[in-house]
């Protein structure tokens, strides 16, 4: 199937549903902005005197985790709205809690299968990093962290391909293990 008629096909289960959609997708990026707010708030109020870059990246870690079982109740809107089903513009809040505890779950497990290409990741940047303070000198090691960097993201590519739909299996068969929806 070419992409313009894939285009063409979500056009059509999509009709007369955009305002619909569009009201979801506003509430959840309002919710987004809360959370990032509120996080902001307390954060600049419990470590003052942490770095900028630091304290954004716990920031937006902090959020993104918050955020995840809402990024799956937007996922199924869209997906039961794609189905002709009745969706309201806040179910996505309640999709996300109420299967809060599968999607970490499969989260955890998602982490777990990867640590092949995180061990390999942690290693070729800690060779680069020793190479480059010429505690190991030459070009071996740094050739080495270039094969083992290179390696590491082939293995997530493929991985992350693998593991792409797992949200929508879950959500299919929720009796479903975390672990089994993953194989």
């Amino acid at each position: 199937m070419k992409f313009s008629e894939l285009k063409k096909e979500a056009k059509i289960k999509l009709t007369g549903k955009l305002k619909k959609a569009s009201c979801i997708y506003f509430f959840f990026l309002f919710l987004s902005l809360l959370i990032y707010t509120i996080f902001f708030n307390i954060l600049a109020k419990l470590v003052p005197n942490v770095s900028l870059e630091l304290f954004i990246s716990i920031l937006q870690d902090l959020s993104t985790i918050v955020l995840i079982p809402f990024s799956f109740g937007i996922i199924i809107s869209m997906l039961e709205l794609s189905r002709n089903k009745d969706v309201k513009i806040f179910d996505f809040l309640i999709i996300g809690i109420k299967n809060i505890v599968k999607i970490f779950k499969l989260y955890i497990v998602m982490f777990i299968k990867l640590w092949k290409p995180i061990l390999l990741l942690v290693v070729g940047y800690l060779i680069a990093i020793l190479s480059e303070n010429n505690i190991l000198p030459g070009a071996i090691p740094l050739f080495a962290s270039v094969i083992l960097l290179t390696i590491s993201l082939v293995l997530f590519i493929i991985k992350s391909l693998a593991y792409s739909l797992a949200l929508y299996v879950l959500y299919d068969n929720p009796e479903d293990k975390a672990g089994d929806i993953l194989d």
